[in-house]
């Protein structure tokens, strides 16, 4: 074994120093034990030695990463006494068609996925346009609603007009009247369960309302609101019984929601005629 460098300083351009150096690389085994004792050795010899044991561990994170050499690999498998079959796996027999399979199953699925989207937007064009139907259909059905109920009014009207004692009173504008154009009919069963108006003349007003009455010795006994819109310029009003002991009847303009007759008259009627 040569010499440590004098004073513990390494020289490397004493090639003594360089020489102490290879063989302490050399024998790391016999260099550690030397630094763990203290005894049979030197111990300045034994601290240099622990020094570029330890500079030692620094090389590989002070080195640039070098390419492995060619066959290192097989050398220290074989040195581990690792077969050289079980290495490495061989590629099972024609697996070079399962590229095309995947590139094709991605096509597929582009192209199933294009399908579906373009059948959505017609299934959605579909159902927009069944709904635009069905809405229609709700209107007819409401339309053919309110024409049958009108025509069972009409056909109570009817039924009304042509019955055995049916009497009749017709409503005209007295004088002072602001609608002279107007004019009505009343029509009641012969036992006066029903009773049939129908008016023409009468303009809607912005805040008022037409009522009809029914008056006794000209006081007013019962009152119905007329509607407010007309059918073909006609008002006209279909309801119950009428009441007893009148002997006139007369329409007149109050404010909306009013009860009380305040208003003129503008229809009035006080003859009743029967149909035999």
């Amino acid at each position: 074994m040569s010499e440590p460098p004098e004073n513990g300083v390494f020289d490397p351009g004493d090639e003594r120093d360089r020489d102490w150096l290879c063989e302490l690389l050399d024998e790391p085994a016999r260099a550690v034990a030397i630094a763990d004792t203290d005894t049979d050795t030197d111990a300045g010899e034994a601290g240099i030695r622990c020094e570029y044991l330890a500079v030692l561990g620094l090389l590989p994170e002070a080195l640039e990463p070098v390419p492995v050499p060619a066959g290192l690999e097989e050398r220290v498998l074989a040195a581990a006494g690792v077969a050289e079959s079980s290495r490495t796996r061989p590629r099972p027999a024609g697996w070079e068609w399962l590229l095309p399979l995947a590139a094709t199953l991605a096509l597929a699925a582009v192209a199933l996925s294009a399908w579906q989207a373009t059948r959505l937007g017609e299934l959605r064009t579909v159902v927009a346009s069944q709904a635009e139907e069905l809405e229609l259909a709700r209107d007819m059905v409401a339309r053919l609603a309110r024409m049958e109920a009108e025509n069972a009014e009409q056909a109570a009207a009817l039924a009304l007009l042509t019955g055995d004692g049916a009497e009749f009173c017709a409503l005209r504008p007295p004088a002072s009247s602001p609608t002279p154009e107007a004019y009505g009919t009343l029509t009641m069963s012969a036992d006066g369960a029903h009773w049939y108006l129908r008016v023409t003349g009468l303009e809607p007003r912005e805040g008022y309302e037409y009522r009809f009455w029914f008056l006794r010795d000209g006081a007013p006994i019962d009152g119905t609101s007329l509607p407010a819109s007309a059918s073909a310029g006609w008002l006209e009003v279909m309801e119950g019984e009428a009441p007893e002991g009148f002997n006139a009847v007369a329409i007149t303009l109050e404010p909306h929601g009013s009860d009380e007759l305040s208003g003129p008259r503008l229809l009035f009627g006080n003859q009743r005629m029967r149909i035999l």
